[in-house]
């Protein structure tokens, strides 16, 4: 299989793992994205709030609705 193949490939599949309703997290360190109840990656919602270095990301549980807010620090 040819490269370029492969890489759309894994393109489409991470895409289909982690979701996101709009755009996708810009991480002020390194990835931290939330697993819900099952194991499975969250849905990106939005950006929180930033204060100062505080920058926050909203995920929703699929499978429980449930809200959660991952927090990082420059």
């Amino acid at each position: 299989m040819p490269k370029t193949r492969r890489i759309k490939e894994i393109k489409a599949r991470i895409r289909q793992e982690f979701k996101s309703e709009k755009g996708y997290p810009s991480w002020a360190q390194s990835s931290d994205w939330s697993l819900g109840a099952d194991e499975k990656p969250m849905t990106y919602v939005k950006k929180g709030k930033s204060s100062g270095s505080k920058h926050s990301w909203i995920f929703r549980d699929e499978s429980t609705g449930e809200l959660t807010t991952v927090e990082q620090y420059d």
